[in-house]
């Protein structure tokens, strides 16, 4: 019989909390939510939050009765696009859950508003409440559309926005660089998580089980954002102090545990081996492998697997993130159906409203990540694809501003020395268009630092400060 204190224990009394009817609650539901790309730090450092914060009461003998309350993990996405994210699954039986526990989206009750006497919000792995707490969201139009998400706390690793003002109702309030948000989440909740790995007087080690368990969680994330603690660029002294720490947790019976509970014959393997003993390098090459996998993705999937969104006054960015280069996404992979054309009009479907989650952007963008299998190399492309005159413009801001810091070069396929321009695949600039696919010989800079200057540039050119250089 499975410790209250498990991670699968904590889940289903949060899944039986949003359920109960809001007649019923003595309290708003709060929730810990990721950013909408929930991605697999976005995901774990949701879970490692909640259980620790709701935990928090029982395990720390300084908490206070607001950390002590229940709170609710809830992944940014809908159920089906959890198996999207096979990384994710594999940390998940790793911890002794499966992908049937986690909360989502369509988990949500269809009367849940923004309303602060229904709802509040603590945010990690983003600092700008967007997606489901947007303006634009179901929830926000329940709430007659000029409701704002309570938000009562936030731990983020990207460049504070400063749209949740500091304050004594955001408690913590944590925004800093470190290279995975989980790290961040560990360090807050260090005393916390201390209390839950000492076993109680005639406790049956549950409380140690349940902290390997969220070792697990931790891990997994921490591994894949920093290489393994080999990224010079994304790893800070807090991800290699959190790896450690967490390691610490694991102990020999509670890995066990953690790798088997709940979850099958087997579980787990991938991380712990049978006999459920860790292995750092094991387990991150085992994530690394499924998370670069798309082999069985359509277009879409890949696409929608990693997408974030921003709007700068008028103006709407995206921008997908892919785990494999152009040249594989070129050579009709992933798996393209008589109904798929191929990675151009497939993304200018998904970009421009033309296919099944179409969106309807200004600019519009694809970036790749990936290790070359011969050489071992890292590398980063990009293609930006912007359409109106003001989404020309901003592109051309970007590519003028920031396209020598960033080292974009014509994009070349290594195989044939031909550039994409010669293939006919770039659209030279014109007042309506404009696409360029781009080599980045600056590989430090993902997303998180790629977006903001395309959002910059948007903000010149929405506010008019585009400057006589165009």
């Amino acid at each position: 019989m499975a410790s209250r204190y498990s991670l699968g224990a904590f889940l289903s009394r949060a899944r039986s909390a949003l359920a109960t009817p809001a007649s019923s609650r003595s309290s708003p539901l709060t929730f810990i939510i990721g950013n909408e790309s929930a991605d697999l730090d976005s995901i774990c450092s949701a879970l490692l939050a909640a259980y620790l914060r709701s935990y928090s009461g029982l395990c720390s003998p300084t908490s206070n009765s607001n950390e002590s309350k229940l709170h609710i993990p809830l992944a940014h996405i809908p159920r089906a696009d959890l198996a999207l994210r096979p990384e994710l699954s594999a940390v998940l039986r790793a911890a002794g859950v499966s992908d049937a526990d986690i909360l989502t989206l369509d988990d949500l009750p269809s009367s849940l508003s923004l309303s602060p006497q229904e709802t509040s919000w603590f945010l990690v792995d983003h600092n700008v409440p967007v997606g489901l707490l947007g303006p634009g969201s179901d929830l926000a139009k329940r709430s007659g559309g000029a409701a704002a998400a309570e938000v009562v706390g936030l731990i983020d690793h990207h460049e504070d926005e400063g749209a949740v003002a500091p304050g004594p109702h955001v408690s913590p309030r944590v925004v800093r660089k470190a290279g995975s948000c989980a790290s961040l989440v560990a360090e807050h909740f260090r005393e916390t998580w201390d209390g839950l790995a000492e076993p109680e007087a005639g406790e049956d080690g549950g409380r140690s089980a349940a902290s390997a368990q969220l070792a697990m969680i931790a891990l997994g994330p921490i591994l894949v954002d920093t290489t393994n603690l080999g990224s010079l660029a994304k790893t800070t002294g807090t991800d290699l102090w959190a790896v450690e720490f967490a390691e610490g947790k694991l102990g020999g019976s509670g890995v066990a545990t953690a790798a088997g509970e709940g979850a099958g014959a087997g579980a787990g393997a991938g991380a712990g081996g049978e006999n459920g003993d860790y292995g750092r390098e094991r387990f991150f090459r085992e994530l690394a492998a499924l998370k670069s996998d798309c082999s069985s993705m359509r277009f879409g999937d890949v696409f929608r697997k990693d997408y974030k969104a921003w709007t700068e006054g008028e103006l709407e960015l995206g921008i997908s993130t892919s785990p494999q280069p152009f040249k594989y996404l070129l050579s009709s992979k992933p798996r393209v159906g008589e109904e798929e054309e191929g990675l151009v009009k497939e993304f200018e479907k998904w970009a421009w409203g033309g296919g099944e989650n179409g969106q309807d952007l200004d600019v519009a963008a694809l970036m790749t990540a990936s290790t070359d299998e011969e050489t071992g190399e890292f590398g980063r492309e990009v293609m930006v694809w912007a359409r109106g005159r003001k989404g020309v413009d901003a592109m051309k801001v970007f590519a003028e501003r920031d396209g020598e810091g960033l080292g974009l070069t014509r994009w070349v396929d290594g195989e044939t020395g031909k550039g994409m321009g010669v293939q006919g695949l770039d659209l030279e600039a014109g007042e309506g268009e404009w696409r360029v696919f781009w080599s980045q010989g600056n590989v430090k800079e993902s997303r998180k630092q790629v977006a903001p200057r395309l959002r910059e540039a948007m903000r010149k050119v929405a506010n008019g400060d585009d400057g006589s250089r165009l």
